[in-house]
């Protein structure tokens, strides 16, 4: 029954964090909206998913990123707007970070 709650607990951050992965969040946004405290979340997505829940929400952006970057009509920057980064440079450099590519370079390789 615990571990059918933290599922529960997890699928409401989850979808919390994808209805909103168009604008910034934080820890504190996020814990309230699922009537938790900063370290149960915190605690919760250690637990069930091995990172901490700002970084699975980056993954989350990332990985939203690239299905935009091959699906979609959509240029970097509007992209970039779609996913709540606040400037194109800031996108740019974060998705290098995290997949050795920039965006553009991405987009060809796929």
């Amino acid at each position: 029954n615990r571990e059918n709650r933290k599922a529960e607990l997890l699928g409401e951050v989850n979808a919390y964090l994808k209805a909103n992965l168009h604008r910034p969040l934080t820890q504190e946004e996020i814990a309230k909206s699922c009537n938790l405290s900063v370290s149960t979340l915190k605690s919760l997505f250690k637990a069930q998913v091995g990172c901490g829940p700002i970084s699975y929400l980056h993954s989350m952006r990332i990985g939203q990123a690239k299905r935009m970057l091959c699906d979609s009509t959509l240029n970097v920057t509007q992209i970039a707007e779609r996913l709540g980064f606040g400037s194109i440079h800031h996108f740019s450099s974060f998705f290098k970070e995290k997949t050795g590519l920039s965006p553009s370079e991405y987009a060809k390789t796929v």
